[in-house]
C-alpha cells in the first residue's frame, strides 16, 4: 500500500520494525527505482544508507558525471574507490580533466595512479597542465618501465628528460652498450664518462683484451689502473712504457723492480752479468753507426743509454750525459731528451723539450713545479699548437674564445654559438650571434638570421639596432604571392621585436618606446586582411602623417605599380569620386587616435582607437566587438595563423587571451 503510493519513508519505517533483516535490501531497490526515474539525489542517498558506494558512483560513472563521481569517491569513499574513478575518467583530458582533478585535491594522486598503471599519455597531460614539476618523475617512472621491457633507447630519452642523464649511462653501462653509454655521458653528464671507460675497460680484461682496455682506462685518466694490471700480470714492457709516458715520476721505481724480477727469475748471476758487460765495454763492442746502419736497433740501443744514464749517471756524471741528450736531440726523440734534462736538474730545457716533443700536459706539469715562470709559455705554446692542428675539441678547454673563433674562420657556426651558450656568459654570446647575424644580413639570407635570433635569442644591447632595422626594411620592402606567405615572413620579425621589447622594458630603457611601435606595427600588419576591402579616401585632418619617407626602390612589380599610377590618376580627375573621410560618432576620421589635445586607447585587434566597450587583458586593450569577432573566427575557423596571433597577443600582454568574453 505504502509502496504503491510512494511513500517511502512510511515503507522504509515498517521494514526497520518487522523485517530490519531486509532494511538495506530495501534501501538499495529504492535507489534503483529513484535511478530508473532520473532522481539521482535520491537514489544517491538511498544507496549510502544502504551501505553501497559502489553502486552510487558507478550510477554517476554511468552516465558520466564526473564531478558528482569524484565527489562521492572523495568524501564516502576510499583509496579503491578513488583510483576506480580515476582509472574509468581517462577520456577526461585537458584543462577540464585538471580542473575538476585540483578541485577534489587529486590532481597529484590521479599523476601517480596513471603513472603506477602505466598510462603515461594521460599522466603527462595532466602533469603539463597542471603540475609542472611532476614531469621529471613521470619521466622517471617511465623510463624505469621501458627499461624493464628492454626499450632502452626510448628509456634514455626519458631519463634525460627527468634530469638524470646518468641513470641513463649506468642503464647502458649495465647493458654493455659502450657507444651510447658514451655518446649520453659527453652530452648530457660529463661526470660520468670516466665511470664508462672504467667499466668498459674493466668488462675488456675480463675478454683479454688488453689494448682496448688500456685505451678506455687512458680516456678515463687512469693510467694507475692498467699499469698495475700489467705489473701484476707480468707484463713489463707495458708497463714501463705506461710509466714512461703517463706516470714519469713512477718510472725509476718501476725500473728497479723490473731489474729485480729479471735477477731473480733469470738462470744467470748478477757476477756473470757484470763481468760480460765489463768485457763489451774493453773492446768497444757498442752500437753505432759504425757497427750497423738499422735505425730501428741503433734507436734501441740509444734509448737504452738513456735508461743508464738516468738511472746511473745523472748525480755523478753531467758530461756522458748531455752527450746522450745530444743524441737524443739528433734523433728528435724530445721526450727522452727532457727525462735525462730533469735528471740533471736543467729544468727550463726539459720543459722545452717536452713542448718539443707536444707533451704538453707533462710540460705543463714540470713548468708547474720546477719553472712556475714557464707555465704561461708553455700554455701559449699549447694554444697555437691546437689552433694549427685544427683541435677544437681541445681548444675549447683551454681557451674557448680561440676555439670559436677556429669554429668560425672554418664556417662552422652553429657549433661556434653552441660553444659559446655552453659558457653561460650572456655577453658573449650575444657577440657572436650579433657577428654571424650581420654576416648573414650581408648576404640577404633574412630568414637564417631570424632562426639565429630565435634559437639563440636577442639581445637589447643598442649596437644590435641597426640589425634589427635593417631586418624589417628588408622584409617590409619585399611583396608576397600571398597572404599566408606574408604572415610566415612577417611573424618571426614580429616576435623578434616582441622579445628585445621585453628586455629593454626590464631594462628600462627609452628605446622600449621605439620598440613597443614596432611591435605595434608588425602586429597589425600580420594580422590586415586584403587591401583592397580598405576604403582609401583624403586623411586631411587626421593624424595619419601626410608625407613618409619615399623608399630607395618600389616595393612591387612594375605591372602593379602601373595599375595603381592608373587608379591614381582616374581617381584624382573623376568628378563624381568621393573625397569625404568616414566619421565616427566623436565626429572624427575614424582611424584618428590623436585630437584636440585628447588621445584615444588603440585596440590591439584592429589599431583603431577604442570608443566603445573597452576590454583589457593583461598590459593591452582591445574594442569588445572587434576582439569578439576575432575569438569568434578562431573558433570557427582555427587556423595556425590564428591560433598564433592568439598565443604571441597572451605572450605580449603576459596575460591569457579567454576565449570568452
Amino acid at each position: 500500500m505504502y509502496k504503491n503510493a510512494d511513500r517511502n519513508d512510511d515503507v522504509i519505517r515498517l521494514v526497520e520494525k518487522y523485517h530490519g533483516e531486509h532494511l538495506q535490501e530495501t534501501h538499495k531497490r529504492l535507489g534503483m527505482e529513484h535511478e530508473e526515474r532520473g532522481d539521482l539525489r535520491s537514489a544517491e542517498e538511498e544507496y549510502l544508507k544502504a551501505d553501497d558506494i559502489k553502486a552510487a558512483i558507478n550510477m554517476y560513472r554511468e552516465k558520466e558525471m564526473w564531478t558528482d563521481a569524484y565527489r562521492l569517491a572523495r568524501s564516502e569513499g576510499g583509496e579503491q574507490e578513488q583510483k576506480q574513478v580515476l582509472h574509468s575518467n581517462t577520456h577526461l583530458g585537458g584543462e577540464a580533466g585538471v580542473k575538476l582533478l585540483n578541485k577534489f585535491g587529486m590532481l597529484n594522486e590521479a599523476i601517480d595512479h596513471f603513472s603506477e598503471i602505466g598510462t603515461f599519455d594521460f599522466a603527462f597531460e595532466l602533469a603539463r597542465l597542471g603540475a609542472k614539476e611532476r614531469l621529471p618523475g613521470v619521466h622517471m617512472r617511465m623510463a624505469v618501465q621501458m627499461e624493464e621491457e628492454g626499450r632502452l633507447d626510448q628509456a634514455a630519452q626519458h631519463f634525460i628528460a627527468a634530469g638524470k642523464p646518468a641513470e641513463a649511462v649506468a642503464m647502458y653501462v649495465h647493458d654493455g652498450d659502450w657507444r651510447n653509454a658514451e655518446q649520453i655521458a659527453i652530452d648530457h653528464s660529463p661526470e660520468s664518462l670516466p665511470d664508462v671507460f672504467v667499466a668498459e675497460a674493466r668488462k675488456a680484461l675480463e675478454e683479454d683484451d688488453t689494448a682496448r682496455a688500456e685505451s678506455c682506462l687512458l680516456r678515463a685518466n687512469r693510467p694507475d689502473i692498467i699499469l698495475k694490471y700489467y705489473q701484476e700480470s707480468g707484463m713489463w714492457p707495458d708497463a714501463l712504457r705506461i710509466a714512461k709516458e703517463y706516470l714519469p715520476h713512477q718510472l725509476l721505481q718501476l725500473q728497479e723492480e723490473f731489474e729485480q724480477v729479471e735477477l731473480l727469475g733469470g738462470g744467470r748471476g748478477v757476477s756473470s752479468l757484470l763481468a760480460q758487460g765489463r768485457a763489451f765495454e774493453e773492446h768497444r763492442d757498442w752500437v753505432d753507426y759504425s757497427a750497423t746502419d738499422d735505425e730501428t736497433v741503433i734507436n734501441t740501443a740509444l734509448m737504452k743509454s738513456a735508461d743508464l744514464a738516468l738511472r746511473f749517471l745523472a748525480n755523478s756524471d753531467e758530461e756522458i750525459v748531455l752527450k746522450v741528450v745530444e743524441a737524443l736531440e739528433a734523433h728528435k726523440d724530445y721526450g727522452k731528451m727532457a727525462e735525462l734534462l730533469l735528471a740533471i736538474g736543467q729544468n727550463r730545457q726539459a720543459v722545452m723539450a717536452l713542448a718539443r716533443a707536444q707533451q704538453w700536459s707533462k710540460a705543463k706539469q714540470v713548468a708547474s713545479e720546477f719553472v712556475p715562470e714557464m707555465v704561461s709559455e708553455v700554455e701559449a705554446q699549447y694554444k697555437e699548437w691546437l689552433t694549427k692542428e685544427g683541435r677544437v675539441g681541445e681548444l675549447i678547454d683551454v681557451d674557448v674564445i680561440s676555439a670559436i673563433d677556429l669554429l668560425i674562420a672554418k664556417g662552422q657556426w652553429d657549433k661556434a654559438l653552441d660553444a659559446a651558450r655552453q659558457q653561460k656568459h650572456k655577453p658573449l654570446l650575444e657577440k657572436y650571434v650579433a657577428q654571424y647575424a650581420a654576416e648573414l644580413l650581408s648576404q640577404n639570407h633574412i630568414d637564417l638570421m631570424l632562426n639565429v635570433f630565435e634559437k639563440y635569442g636577442a639581445s637589447s644591447n643598442p649596437a644590435n639596432f641597426n640589425l634589427y632595422k635593417a631586418i624589417v626594411d628588408k622584409i617590409v620592402s619585399q611583396s608576397f604571392s600571398s597572404p599566408s606567405e606574408e604572415y610566415s615572413r612577417l611573424s618571426p620579425v614580429r616576435n623578434l621585436f616582441l622579445s628585445v621589447y621585453e628586455l629593454l622594458v626590464k631594462e628600462n630603457s627609452e628605446s622600449r618606446h621605439i620598440f613597443e611601435r614596432y611591435v605595434h606595427a608588425l602586429h597589425l600588419m600580420t594580422i590586415r586582411c586584403d587591401a583592397s576591402l580598405v576604403d582609401y579616401s583624403a586623411f586631411e585632418g587626421t593624424d595619419i602623417p601626410s608625407e613618409v619617407p619615399l623608399p630607395e626602390s618600389s616595393w612591387i612589380e612594375g605591372s602593379v605599380h602601373e595599375e595603381v599610377k592608373e587608379w591614381v590618376l582616374a581617381t584624382s580627375v573623376d568628378d563624381g569620386a568621393s573625397r569625404d573621410l568616414k566619421l565616427d560618432s566623436r565626429g572624427l576620421f575614424e582611424a584618428t587616435i590623436e585630437a584636440n589635445g585628447q588621445k584615444w586607447p588603440e585596440c590591439i585587434i584592429t589599431g583603431y582607437p577604442i570608443t566603445r566597450t573597452r576590454v583589457d587583458f593583461g598590459d593591452l586593450s582591445a574594442d569588445k566587438d572587434n576582439l569578439n569577432r576575432f575569438l569568434i573566427a578562431i573558433k570557427t575557423n582555427p587556423t595556425d595563423q590564428l591560433i598564433n596571433v592568439q598565443e604571441f597577443m597572451s605572450k605580449w600582454a603576459h596575460a591569457p587571451l579567454n576565449m570568452s568574453l
